[in-house]
């Protein structure tokens, strides 16, 4: 039926840090994209992707951390955090482990949930078209006393 539900608990990180995961990340894969092009194979061979793209694709990246050290595109950088991830206006949210589809909603709506209440509102009006298991109720309890500033998502 329908869509998963997806929870979310708010990182503590901050945008330094995650500035520094994307920097470093964005180094790693120029590093490995210049070793992946010293010797080509057939999958590179097949792609038509040249040694000249590859050149101006690091160059791209290389303006990316460029940027990213000046302190510009922060939502940028949150949203390539190497976690499932989303940015609000109340900050970036990674998925929690533990709570995956304790119900389901038919439909994908382009909406989120910020509270118990909000969850229990919308899973208790009829038109939401939401299914419901035997411990829906206590497992959202328990994901909202643990993360009260969490979020759920649907997709």
């Amino acid at each position: 039926m329908g869509c998963h539900t997806w929870f979310y608990k708010k990182s503590k990180r901050t945008i330094e840090e995650a500035r520094e995961i994307f920097i470093d990340e964005a180094k790693k894969n120029i590093k490995l994209h210049h070793e992946v092009m010293l010797e080509p194979d057939e999958y590179w061979e097949d792609s038509g992707f040249t040694k000249e793209d590859s050149e101006i694709w690091c160059k791209v990246v290389e303006r990316q951390i460029q940027i990213v050290e000046k302190g510009l595109c922060n939502v940028a950088v949150y949203n390539k955090q190497p976690e499932i991830s989303f940015m609000t206006e109340s900050g970036f949210f990674i998925e929690h482990e533990g709570y995956h589809d304790l119900f389901r909603k038919g439909g994908y709506p382009d909406i989120k949930l910020y509270s118990l209440e909000e969850t229990l509102e919308y899973i208790n009006d009829e038109e939401n078209n939401c299914r419901v298991f035997e411990n829906t109720v206590e497992r959202l309890e328990e994901f909202w006393k643990e993360c009260p500033d969490g979020a759920i998502e649907f997709g």
